[in-house]
């Protein structure tokens, strides 16, 4: 998958990517005061190409739909 599909996948469980990068500023910014947002933006977007955060995401993403489904076994 390439990060569009990222994207779009994030998106269907109401996530964008605005609001990743709102989350890494405000934990970031104590740390670093010359952080700005557009900074955080392309670094969460960097960080969805890389291949192992895309299989993490895919997976938490299909163990969410199992499980409002109710169809993940115990004790998960």
């Amino acid at each position: 998958m390439m990060d569009q599909e990222m994207i779009l996948l994030l998106r269907s469980r109401g996530v964008e990517i605005e609001d990743i990068a709102e989350i890494v500023y405000s934990l970031q910014k104590p740390y670093h005061p010359d952080l700005d947002e557009i900074s955080c933006r392309k670094s969460v977007e960097r960080v969805l190409c890389k291949r192992e955060v895309q299989n993490a995401l895919v997976t938490g993403v299909a163990l969410d739909l199992l499980a409002e489904k109710r169809q993940l076994p115990e004790p998960l």
